[in-house]
């Protein structure tokens, strides 16, 4: 589950009023106005409730796409990388609500920081992109653990990838900022108080995301989250029929796998850990989807080893998962002869099944701050299930000693990249909508005037009433146009009836 990130809000910005441009005046204008659309989506999304925010996602999303191919242009225009020549006449300033700073009035929102320049700009709407693509893989993996109706194997497969497309999207576009602060630097440079978009955050930012990537990876071919889940489900009746097919895995390389995911969570961690300002939410969350990664791995070669015929050591690696999770647990399973009274073990069952209900309510209703353990809950609920299987089959068939939990940890594989980092390209205008925007050039018409057809000057003094001495003869308001000389010297219908003027009309009353 990825983090519950937020969209921040935005002040007004006329870019006409900073920027021009000789060779395609209506830029500047036609940026205000996708940016204006931006404001005001980002707007109507704070204030929707949680369950229509989802949906209103997509609406951000397409306002954000349409809007950044603009801002690039201006900003390749002022870099002088294109032919678009864009000339600065003032300071750009806008303001931007950062949305990963810790605030010191509990409930209060964080004020909203002003910076300068397009720099400021273009990094606060790459920020705002990328979280609409976390909080897009959030809605989809939210689906996966639905208890009233967990989706099929299809449908789990179609959300797993849609999310995992939107977190690599997620992952290029902070690889993209934290490049870009690197080779260059902003200028004006960023406001300090602008948490959001430090590179020491960005390049958190970017290790937590590959982190969750990597996990998303693992949880497309692992198939014991699905079996748990069908277990705690009311309306499952399958286990009447048979019990659920669980199919092998690749045991040992999701191991791997996990490890490098625990490693990129722990360096995200340790990069927050050097910032006082970034929210204490999403420090923990770091840390803790670091200790569920390395359960994950914990299982997997716990798996590894059960297939294997290990029963004894695949139960020491759960419960090593266990303690990982929650360090707590590590008295109990010191001594592995000794095993806990039977009134601990009901306490402990009672916990469980109250904590399990709890969070099934939490994701029926869709709360918005489910997930902020990094999936703690549904590791654990996967590692109990697993156990009471194993240590059941192991007191009645195997009967294999359990080994202590510290000689089957210093056996961890190292990890094993899955994934590599990519970097977001920035968007480009449509060539013929870029051409629309052209300033009009010169020559081309017989006239000089630029356009063949174009009326020349002298047809155009006329039609205004210039007259020789260069004053302006102006029609009657609210004439007819073209009837400036009736009212002047009188109507003649052709047939040699001529009319009064208007000097006469207005002497005869």
């Amino acid at each position: 589950m990825t983090f519950p990130f937020s969209l921040p809000t935005t002040s007004h910005l006329l870019f006409p009023t900073h920027l021009s441009s000789s060779t395609h005046p209506s830029l500047p204008a036609s940026a205000s106005s996708h940016r204006e659309i931006l404001r005001s989506a980002l707007k109507t999304h704070k204030r929707l409730a949680s369950t229509e925010q989802s949906t209103h996602l997509f609406t951000v999303l397409s306002a954000l796409e349409s809007y950044l191919p603009f801002l690039f242009a201006l900003d390749n225009g002022l870099s002088a990388r294109t032919d678009i020549q864009i000339a600065p006449f003032s300071d750009i300033s806008v303001e931007w609500r950062p949305t990963l700073s810790s605030t010191n009035v509990p409930g209060r929102e964080t004020p909203r920081v002003k910076g300068t320049g397009l720099s400021y700009e273009i990094y606060s709407s790459l920020q705002t992109l990328a979280t609409v693509h976390n909080l897009l893989a959030r809605q989809q993996l939210l689906t996966l653990y639905s208890p009233t109706a967990p989706p099929d194997s299809t449908a789990r497969l179609t959300a797993i990838q849609t999310a995992l497309k939107n977190l690599l999207t997620a992952n290029s576009i902070h690889n993209y900022l934290l490049q870009r602060s690197q080779s260059q630097p902003p200028s004006p440079p960023l406001p300090t108080s602008s948490t959001d978009l430090s590179p020491s955050l960005q390049s958190s930012l970017s290790s937590l995301s590959l982190a969750s990537t990597t996990l998303l990876f693992v949880l497309k071919d692992d198939p014991y989250p699905p079996v748990v889940l069908q277990s705690h489900s009311k309306t499952d009746k399958e286990w009447m029929i048979a019990a659920p097919s669980i199919p092998k895995v690749r045991a040992h390389l999701f191991a791997r796998l996990c490890v490098a995911a625990s490693d990129h969570a722990a360096a995200a961690s340790a990069g927050l850990l050097s910032d006082p300002k970034v929210s204490s939410e999403l420090r923990n969350y770091c840390s803790d989807l670091a200790k569920t990664a390395k359960a994950k791995a914990c299982r997997f070669l716990g798996i590894d080893a059960d297939v294997a015929g290990r029963t004894g050591e695949a139960i020491a690696w759960l419960r090593a998962a266990k303690c990982t999770l929650d360090p707590s647990l590590a008295s109990s399973f010191s001594i592995p002869s000794q095993s806990p009274s039977p009134g601990g073990k009901k306490f402990t069952s009672l916990k469980s099944s109250l904590s399990s209900a709890r969070e099934d309510r939490r994701i029926a209703r869709g709360a918005s701050d489910w997930g902020l353990d990094a999936g703690k809950h549904e590791e654990m609920r996967i590692l109990d299930w697993l156990e009471r299987k194993w240590v059941k089959m192991n007191d009645t068939v195997n009967v294999q000693l359990v080994p202590e939990l510290r000689e089957v940890v210093k056996n961890m594989p190292s990890g094993r990249e899955g994934l590599e980092r990519s970097v977001w390209k920035p968007p480009e205008m449509d060539g013929g909508e870029l051409g629309r925007m052209r300033a009009v050039g010169g020559g081309g018409g017989g006239d000089g005037t630029g356009f063949e057809g174009e009326s020349s000057g002298d047809d155009l003094e006329q039609e205004l009433g210039v007259g020789d001495g260069g004053s302006v003869r102006r029609g009657p308001v609210g004439a007819f146009p073209g009837t400036k000389d009736e009212y002047e010297y009188g109507y003649d219908d052709g047939r040699g009836n001529g009319g009064t003027s208007r000097s006469e009309r207005r002497a005869y009353f």
